[in-house]
């Protein structure tokens, strides 16, 4: 699975404990020896929802004069361009300002499979679409991005990676 690119968490369940070691290998979330326990897999299962993020650890290194950062790639909602400035608007309100073009970051974000081009200046994060109306992304925070007749196979690959 992470040889195909898988980056979500994996937990081995097995009758044998040498496959423990292989687990690790390919840094499994967890492993769980069989006969399961009801009570195992719930308190698993809790503990993956307590931080969903953990095991992601895609993102995007950003760096200007004053400022390094990485910044993950489940933090960003969409990356707009305006005057030459690319402005990462983040899931929480907060954004990251960079003066750079598009054209050097987008093979990064496009990169990863969450990531869609929706208009010229329009880098979208589809986990963080709530909905599409007409040509209009609308996000679960609440903020808007235009989707260009240049870019109308946006929703295709919307839907497609709904469907994953």
């Amino acid at each position: 699975m992470r040889a195909a690119g898988f980056k979500g968490k994996i937990v081995f369940l097995t009758t044998s404990k040498e496959y423990g070691v292989e687990s690790y290998q390919v840094k499994a979330y967890s492993y769980l020896l069989k006969p399961i326990k009801a009570a195992d897999v719930v308190k698993l299962f809790n503990e993956m929802k307590k931080n969903p993020a953990a095991a992601d650890t895609a993102g995007i290194k950003i760096e200007t004069r004053n400022i390094t950062r990485f910044i993950y790639f489940y933090e960003i909602s969409f990356v707009e361009v305006i005057n030459k400035n690319v402005y990462f608007r983040l899931l929480d309100g907060n954004e990251i300002v960079i003066f750079a073009s598009l054209s050097e970051l987008l093979p990064q974000l496009t990169a990863d499979e969450r990531f869609a081009q929706s208009h010229r200046s329009y880098v979208v994060n589809m986990d963080s679409v709530s909905q599409i109306q007409g040509k209009e992304i609308i996000f679960k925070c609440g903020r808007k991005a235009p989707i260009s007749r240049s870019f109308k196979s946006f929703c295709d690959l919307y839907l497609k990676h709904g469907m994953n």
